[in-house]
């Protein structure tokens, strides 16, 4: 029995360790933990992709803004996060004058920064080769967005007239975990 007991508080704490909230029932301890959640939301919603991270994990990159005019705009006005400023909405209309892409990679903020930061340099490069392995034709460039929201991948997606866009967007702050999503 002390041997399952001592098994279950091992599995336990590697499961907190891991992010999950369970079995706290020490008070403190559970404040600490919101505390660690909330500042990890607020780190998240204003953190900006990372130049260093673009340039290792992109093999071309254009960088592109949404309409909103800062980031307390960008998340007091959603809307603004979802369709590109002008200039660079012809910067993307323009990219591809000759060929189309059958797959647009576009990368963005969203709203978490930080899981861009923490993932892309895994993920950009075999989802690119992946995808070129299987026969499709992938766009030269990653469109990233700053500021971006998920309907500003579908304003890049119209303008460069891909088939498809994979949307790399940095999501849900409040979890304790930088996650990312296509």
């Amino acid at each position: 029995s002390e041997t399952l007991e001592a098994e279950a508080h091992r599995e336990l704490a590697a499961l907190q360790g891991q992010g999950w909230d369970l079995g706290v029932a020490d008070r403190a301890r559970a404040e600490a933990r919101v505390d660690a959640i909330y500042d990890n939301a607020r780190a998240a919603l204003y953190a900006a992709i990372d130049e260093a991270v673009i340039r290792d994990a992109t093999t071309s990159a254009l960088l592109v803004r949404t309409a909103s005019a800062s980031r307390d705009d960008y998340l007091s006005a959603p809307p603004s996060g979802e369709r590109l400023r002008d200039d660079d909405a012809r910067a993307v209309a323009s990219l591809y004058p000759q060929r189309r892409p059958q797959v647009q990679l576009v990368i963005s903020d969203g709203l978490n920064a930080n899981a861009v930061n923490e993932q892309l340099r895994a993920l950009l490069p075999g989802v690119r080769q992946t995808l070129g392995a299987a026969g499709h034709h992938v766009g030269e460039r990653d469109v990233v967005i700053r500021n971006g929201r998920v309907r500003a991948g579908y304003d890049v997606g119209g303008r460069t007239g891909a088939d498809v866009v994979v949307h790399l967007i940095g999501e849900r702050p409040g979890t304790g975990l930088n996650t990312l999503s296509a």
